[in-house]
């Protein structure tokens, strides 16, 4: 008798009991809601401005990694360990009061890029951040209360949170951009933020401002996790949108950009998956550190989960998306066909690779993860600059695939290494 489907049966009721699912249904909503919005948005604007909002929400992804600076994620791997909830309470309220300093650190960046319009060499993009740039406080303080519900495995109330706001967002969203264009887009952006930080403490302040207990030397506990972390993350921030910024600084055709970024539309819908495992992950593995064969047996279990899901997503949106595209937009964006299915490939082998990551963050080989990510920037870079001098803006879609499967392939021999080093 055949065990695989037995097996894989298996694991999706194993991924249930963590609340896999609710969170997942929850992103995919929630995603949905998002993706929805952006293709109204794209009816709304100039092809232009699609390529403008994507280079915009490049540079925000960045600049929270700054602005954070790793104190969400030493909040999740510190809170995930084996302390008291007082212990944790105390830690998490110190790496949210650490953040303020460089949250107005990063907000003097942006005003220092923008005066000087380091940012793009499009007026428009320089001029409309900075309002978009409003947001950037309460998508940091989200990201680290979203750190500390995760790490106490309080998921749901952050996905029930989502649920509620996202809706009212994407309305706020839609109504700015259909009246004021791209200056309404990123008004209704910053607002948007605001109301989903306002309701998330609202719906969890009891728990957030609770007993604590003090713990020694809390900013040395927290500064290890946060500076390794916040390298890796901007490494891995960058090496992910490194083709938006490429084509922000050399490609003058900003309709082509647009076609290019509204296909990354849908690429973003594909990442849904990936985060949400991720989520469950990190404490999963921090947990087990201390245990190599249940770390081990469990990354095994949930790579293999992982690998079948990606590569059934890979293969259902080859189809499915270009007919979308086709119909629904009525041609409008035909040339978004290609990079999406080029980018897609670019995806799949990127996304393979991330298990391994959130497996070396449980047991804290935070220097392996921003080794790799490094690497595979420089790869990333060499490949998308010669694709865009042999082929254009299509070249540096190729080197995407490149660069992913130099990622896939150097996370692999990291990874081989630590399990030997483990072994002996």
């Amino acid at each position: 008798m055949n065990r695989f489907p037995i097996r894989v049966l298996a694991l999706f009721n194993s991924v249930k009991e963590k609340g896999f699912y609710h969170l997942l249904s929850a992103n995919y909503l929630i995603r949905f809601l998002g993706f929805a919005s952006q293709l109204i948005v794209a009816w709304i604007i100039t092809t232009e401005d699609v390529g403008r909002i994507k280079v915009m929400q490049s540079y925000m992804s960045v600049f929270v990694v700054l602005a954070s600076f790793g104190f969400n994620v030493s909040i999740l791997k510190l809170c995930s360990e084996d302390r008291s909830e007082k212990q944790k309470n105390y830690l998490f309220r110190k790496g949210l009061t650490y953040s303020l300093v460089s949250q107005i650190l990063t907000i003097a960046l942006i005003f220092f890029l923008v005066y000087f319009e380091l940012l793009s060499q499009d007026f428009i993009i320089n001029k409309v951040f900075l309002v978009y740039a409003l947001g950037l406080a309460p998508l940091v303080l989200d990201g680290i209360i979203l750190a500390y519900l995760q790490s106490m495995k309080r998921i749901k109330e952050y996905a029930n949170v989502q649920i509620i706001s996202k809706p009212i967002s994407i309305v706020t969203i839609v109504i700015f951009t259909y009246y004021l264009g791209l200056f309404g887009y990123a008004i209704g952006i910053a607002m948007s933020y605001f109301f989903t930080l306002l309701l998330l403490f609202y719906r969890n302040k009891n728990f957030i401002l609770g007993q604590f207990e003090l713990v020694e030397n809390p900013f040395e506990a927290h500064s290890y996790y946060a500076l390794y972390s916040t390298l890796t993350n901007f490494v891995g921030i960058v090496l992910i949108s490194i083709d938006i910024f490429f084509l922000n600084y050399f490609l003058s055709d900003r309709v082509e950009l647009g076609f290019y970024s509204f296909a990354t539309i849908f690429i973003g819908m594909l990442g849904v998956v990936t985060r949400s495992i991720l989520q469950i992950s990190h404490p999963h593995f921090s947990e087990k550190a201390s245990d190599y064969s249940k770390w081990i047996t469990s990354f095994r279990k949930y790579q293999k989960l992982m690998n079948i899901v990606l590569i059934v997503m890979f293969g259902v949106s080859s189809v499915l998306v270009p007919i979308f595209m086709y119909f629904v937009f009525d041609g409008r964006y035909m040339n978004s066909i290609q990079f999406f299915l080029i980018l897609g490939i670019a995806w799949l082998f990127r996304d393979l690779s991330a298990f391994r990551g959130s497996a070396l963050f449980g047991l804290g080989k935070l220097k392996l993860n921003f080794v790799t990510n490094i690497s595979s920037l420089i790869f990333h870079l060499g490949f998308i600059y010669f694709g865009f001098q042999i082929m254009g803006i299509y070249g540096v879609a190729i080197g995407m695939i490149l660069g992913a499967c130099s990622t896939y392939f150097l996370s692999l021999i990291v990874f081989r290494s630590v399990l030997r080093q483990i072994r002996l």
